[in-house]
């Protein structure tokens, strides 16, 4: 019995391109494609994919690959996703992992490594390319050798705050103004929350809020 796959590509000469290496293969049967996240939730209802291969970010739709995932895993319990992206932020991956992704690839992979992917996935194996791999490896070396992080609900409503709009982008000054309070005060709390987070950088807060779901990847 051919494994049947549905896409959810944004870019459609890569969808295409996938679409052509697939169907060269005589085990696998892509019945789909879609564009957005939305379509990815409708065709994969009406279709019932054995596999959706899933791009983690889909430029210009409303439903990130991500949300698209989960609701898919949610709405058809036998539905299994593999996740093939250029995010090769260890962010993305555990976003993905974390939605119910059976699988991490990044879109450098090799054919083998994709049809590998597949078979592994279908068996009910977890799937990661070497690099994801390598990636979740390390990190959960780092966790088990540093203090354990505050979760999210651990912080007061002020450094919440800033936490959140430190990771989406926004400057000491821009902070300041929004939340009514000196840009040394800003600078304090920012100062004290890497301390207490034991992060070294804007891009880790960045991570810890994605993770600690004080910021969506979609925002």
């Amino acid at each position: 019995m051919k494994i049947k796959v549905l896409l959810v590509e944004d870019h459609t000469i890569v969808r295409s391109s996938l679409r052509v290496l697939l169907e060269r293969q005589p085990g696998i049967e892509v019945i789909g494609e879609a564009a957005t996240g939305e379509e990815a939730i409708e065709l994969a209802g009406q279709l019932l994919p054995d596999i959706v291969i899933m791009d983690v970010v889909l430029r210009g739709a409303e439903i990130s690959g991500i949300q698209a995932t989960r609701k898919i895993i949610d709405l058809q319990k036998g539905i299994r996703v593999i996740a093939l992206s250029v995010m090769e932020d260890l962010a993305y991956v555990k976003s993905m992992l974390s939605a119910g992704a059976s699988g991490y690839l990044f879109k450098g992979c090799t054919e083998e490594d994709l049809m590998e992917a597949l078979h592994d996935v279908m068996q009910g194996k977890v799937y990661f390319s070497e690099e994801a791999g390598r990636a979740v490896h390390e990190d959960y070396v780092h966790l088990m050798q540093t203090p354990v992080k505050p979760r999210a609900g651990e912080l007061t409503s002020r450094e919440l705050d800033i936490v959140r709009l430190i990771a989406l982008g926004e400057n000491p000054k821009e902070i300041a103004n929004r939340l009514s309070i000196s840009r040394k005060t800003v600078d304090a709390h920012k100062r004290n929350l890497m301390e207490k987070l034991s992060l070294r950088s804007d891009a880790e807060l960045t991570r810890y809020a994605l993770r600690e779901g004080i910021i969506r990847e979609d925002e």
